[in-house]
C-alpha cells in the first residue's frame, strides 16, 4: 500500500485517551508508567514494543498491515534520523521535522519519493540518504557545508542550486539526473568529487572560483558547451568533462598541473591552449575532438601521453622542448603535414604519428623512434637525423 505523505506518524498517547492492551506484547497500555505510541493508521502500542517490532524486520502495524508503522524517525522532537530508516519502502512525499539536524546514510534510499522538504536546521546529510528515487526538485538548507557521497544520486532532479556554506560535493552526489540548471558561482565549493554530476543534462556551468579539485567523471556525458576552468583548480580528472559538447575550453592564469586521462575526450573542441602551469597531459586527455590547433602556453609539459591528441584535425604541431617522452598513438589519426620534435624528445613510441599526412620528419641523434611511430601516413615518412637543436630545424646529415 503506497503512503501518499509521511509526516510525524508516532505520537504519545494523551492521559485522557482510553486505555487498552498493547496488540504486540497484549500487556496494559498506560503511558504513565510507559511510552506509549500510537501510529498513523490509529492503533496504539508501547514504544519498546514497536520499536522491537521495526528493527527486527517489521515494516507494516502488525495489526492491519498499513505502512506507516515504522516511522519512529520522523516523531515530532526528532533531532536525527538513522540510517536505512525508510530505506526500500514506499514513500511519496516527506516534511522532515523543524527539529531534525542529521538524516544518516541511506534513510531515504529507494523509497519513491517524489517530493521531499528538508528544514533548516540540517547539517548533515549522510551518504545515499535520498539516491534512487524520484525526486524532481530540492532545496538544499543554508546550514549544510557538505553533500556526502551519493546523497541525490539517482533522481529526476531538473534544477539545483548549491548553497553558499557548501565546500565539499563529494562522489556520484548528484549523478544520474535530469539537470540543465545547476548554479553554485556563488557558493564556496572546493572540491567536487569523482562522478559527482555525471549523466546529467546541463548545458552550461560557471564553476566557482574557490574550486582546487575536479574529480574524475565530474561533469562526464552532460551537453556542456562553453568552460572556463579558475585558476584555483590544481587538479581535473580523469574523463572529467568526456562525452560533452565543449566548443571552447578556457584556462586562464592556471596553476593546474595535470591534465587527467580523456579528461576533455569526445567533444567538439576546434582549439585548445595548454597553460604554462601543466607538466603532464594524460592519455586520451583530448581525443576525439576537432582540434585544428594546439598550443603549448610558455609550456613546462614533460609528458603527452597515449592518444593525448589522436583523432583530431592538427596539420601542423610543435613539440615543446620540455617534453621528453611521446607515448603511443599519441597524435594518431590527425592531418598533420609538419611536425617540429625538438631535440629534447628522448624517446617516440610506436604509432605516435601513425595516420597523418607527413612525408618529412627530423629528429634528434639522441632520439629513440620506436617501429611503426610513423606508419600509415600519406607516403613513406623519412626520419632525417640532426645533430643539434635550433627549435626543431633540421641540421642534417
Amino acid at each position: 500500500m503506497w503512503v501518499s505523505h509521511v509526516r510525524a506518524n508516532l505520537l504519545r498517547y494523551r492521559s485522557d485517551e482510553p486505555a487498552g492492551e498493547c496488540p504486540i506484547c497484549l500487556e496494559q497500555l498506560d503511558n504513565r508508567s510507559e511510552e506509549v505510541l500510537r501510529i498513523a493508521c490509529g492503533h496504539a502500542y508501547h514504544g519498546r514494543c514497536l520499536r522491537e517490532w521495526c528493527t527486527s524486520g517489521g515494516r507494516t502495524c502488525p495489526l492491519c498491515r498499513d505502512d506507516g508503522a515504522c516511522s519512529a524517525p520522523l516523531a515530532p522532537g526528532t533531532l536525527e534520523i538513522a540510517e536505512y530508516a525508510f530505506r526500500g519502502r514506499q514513500l511519496r512525499s516527506v516534511i522532515i521535522p523543524d527539529s531534525v539536524t542529521r538524516i544518516g546514510n541511506k534513510a531515504f534510499e529507494e523509497t519513491g519519493l517524489e517530493q521531499v522538504t528538508i528544514p533548516s536546521a540540517v547539517t548533515h546529510i549522510g551518504e545515499f540518504a535520498f539516491a534512487d528515487n524520484r525526486l524532481r526538485f530540492v532545496t538544499l538548507p543554508d546550514s549544510l557545508e557538505r553533500i556526502e557521497t551519493g546523497t541525490f544520486a539517482k533522481n529526476r532532479l531538473g534544477a539545483l542550486t548549491i548553497p553558499r556554506a557548501i565546500t565539499y560535493i563529494g562522489d556520484v552526489a548528484f549523478a544520474d539526473n535530469d539537470l540543465t540548471s545547476l548554479s553554485m558561482a556563488d557558493s564556496g565549493v572546493a572540491y567536487i568529487g569523482l562522478g559527482a554530476f555525471d549523466r546529467n543534462l546541463l548545458t552550461k556551468v560557471t564553476i566557482p572560483s574557490s574550486v582546487t579539485h575536479i574529480g574524475q567523471l565530474a561533469f562526464r556525458g552532460n551537453r556542456l558547451i562553453e568552460l572556463t576552468i579558475p585558476s584555483a583548480v590544481t587538479h581535473i580528472g580523469e574523463c572529467a568533462f568526456e562525452h560533452n559538447r565543449l566548443i571552447s575550453v578556457s584556462m586562464p592564469d592556471s596553476t593546474l598541473g595535470r591534465v587527467g586521462d580523456c579528461a576533455f575526450a569526445s567533444n567538439w573542441l576546434a582549439r585548445v591552449v595548454i597553460p604554462s602551469s601543466v607538466t603532464h597531459i594524460g592519455d586520451s586527455a583530448f581525443e576525439h575532438n576537432k582540434l585544428t590547433s594546439v598550443r603549448f602556453l610558455g609550456s613546462r609539459v614533460e609528458h603527452i601521453g597515449s592518444s593525448a591528441f589522436s583523432n583530431n584535425r592538427l596539420k601542423t604541431v610543435t613539440i615543446p622542448s620540455s617534453v621528453t617522452h611521446i607515448e603511443s598513438f599519441a597524435f594518431w589519426g590527425n592531418e598533420l603535414t609538419s611536425v617540429r620534435i625538438s631535440a629534447s624528445v628522448l624517446h617516440i613510441k610506436a604509432h605516435a604519428f601513425m595516420q597523418n599526412r607527413l612525408t618529412e620528419v627530423h629528429v634528434s641523434v639522441k632520439t629513440t623512434v620506436d617501429r611503426q611511430a610513423f606508419d600509415e601516413n600519406v607516403r613513406i615518412v623519412r626520419v632525417r637525423r640532426r645533430r643539434r637543436q635550433s627549435d626543431g630545424a633540421p641540421s642534417a646529415r
